[in-house]
């Protein structure tokens, strides 16, 4: 998949949230949720990308994974996973790399569920 198909691809499939629950302000709180945990998140993911920490790299990926596919986070999931099916076979050759593409397309997340948010008022 090229960056060009990532971008074009919605970061969050509202549809998935609408079914997830039908009140909009559960799905916002959660959603909230998931950002600033997600967010602290990946600030550690990219400390244990820095430190070679592959068990640190691979458990944090899951965790990441695992959420970001719970709320419809198309992209950057399969990222997350990624990262942690190579940091399981101990590889982070790509992390740096992987860690940025997740860092970028979390931006994508933030911005798109602000004006998601804003066109649903």
């Amino acid at each position: 998949m090229t960056t060009n198909n990532l971008d074009a691809t919605p970061p969050i499939d509202v549809n998935f949230l609408a079914d997830f629950s039908d009140d909009p302000a559960e799905v916002r709180e959660l959603v909230g949720m998931y950002l600033e945990q997600t967010e602290e998140r990946i600030a550690n993911l990219g400390k244990a990308v820095a430190a070679g920490a592959a068990p640190d790299v691979m458990r944090l990926s899951h965790t990441c994974a695992g959420s970001s596919g719970m709320y419809g986070m198309t992209v950057i999931a399969p990222l997350f996973r990624e990262l942690e099916q190579n940091a399981k076979a101990g590889d982070l050759s790509q992390a740096t790399a992987l860690h940025d593409r997740i860092c970028n397309e979390f931006s994508r997340i933030k911005a798109f569920w602000q004006a998601y948010q804003q066109s649903s008022r």
